[in-house]
């Protein structure tokens, strides 16, 4: 079994744009703990062809939701053109070639092969299918907890990733968001994670 919790901090360091590795940490923990929800309530779509148990393509796809989130909600950067490196991931091009875009191009995927990477673009018709999923688990798992409000409860758990504690009081304070930046971060939430 590959190393599915230094796959997503790595993925997720690579993908977000924070200089705080903690917080970074902080965010991988959320889509680890997102991920193991899923799996728990048998959720995760399985790639037969893929080498990588399918945590490559999750930890993506969250990684990405949690970036997206954070620049609607407090005008984060967040960027696309973020190289993964796959050899540090313990994983190899040819374990994550099924999630490449169908119609790219011969040259370009085998740029990639010899320099063992991706970018977000690379895998995104992938990565856009798994968001919509991971919705639709995420809305019928706390639905079946009995949820009044699915999607709230998603929105509140991304909210909590970017929670900091004061130091000196101890106090968890969420940073400043305007009114105009919570109603589209929620709409995101709401709107399938697109």
């Amino acid at each position: 079994m590959r190393d599915k919790i230094k796959i997503f901090r790595a993925v997720f360091a690579r993908t977000l744009d924070y200089a705080d590795g903690d917080f970074i940490k902080h965010c991988a923990k959320w889509g680890l703990d997102t991920y193991d929800l899923l799996n728990q309530h048998e959720r995760i779509l399985a790639t037969a062809d893929a080498g990588d148990e399918g945590h490559f393509i999750y930890a993506v796809t969250l990684a990405r939701i949690v970036g997206e989130f954070g620049k609607l909600a407090f005008g984060d950067f967040f960027s696309d053109e973020a190289k993964i490196l796959l050899h540090p991931l313990g994983l190899h091009f040819e374990d994550i070639e099924c999630y490449l875009e169908e119609d790219m191009g011969t040259e370009h995927r085998e740029e990639l092969r010899h320099g063992n990477y991706v970018k977000a673009q690379d895998v995104w018709s992938s990565m856009q299918e798994l968001k919509t999923e991971i919705h639709r688990s995420l809305v019928v798992i706390y639905r079946d907890k009995e949820e009044k409000d699915p999607i709230l409860v998603i929105f509140v758990s991304l909210m909590k990733i970017f929670e900091m504690s004061d130091e000196k009081t101890s106090e968890t304070m969420t940073p400043d968001v305007s009114t105009s930046r919570e109603t589209a971060a929620y709409a995101y939430v709401d709107q399938w994670f697109l």
